[in-house]
């Protein structure tokens, strides 16, 4: 993967992370890099090759790792699928 296309991978995730914003953190007015830890590590797992559903437990295990937050598997599995369409666009 070249450096361009590694870097929109991080702006496609953080971009999805920060508008569906798990925690409610930046609608009560959290700065805008809150979820750069979890970003970063969802980033280093993300590639075209999986499949919706391991991109939504890596999203939930790494929230529930960083924050100890019980996410919906659900929403985890909606960002999946944004983040994987939106990153196959790109290719």
């Amino acid at each position: 993967m070249t450096k361009g296309a590694t870097m929109r991978k991080a702006e496609i995730v953080s971009e999805i992370i920060n508008a569906w914003d798990p925690a409610g953190l930046l609608a009560g007015g959290a700065p805008s890099n809150e979820y750069d830890i979890e970003i970063d590590r969802i980033s280093n797992m993300f590639h075209p090759e999986l499949v919706e559903t391991e991109l939504a437990k890596i999203i939930h295990t790494v929230f529930n790792d960083s924050l100890a937050m019980k996410l919906s598997l659900l929403q985890c599995l909606k960002c999946a699928f944004r983040m994987l369409e939106e990153l196959r666009s790109t290719d």
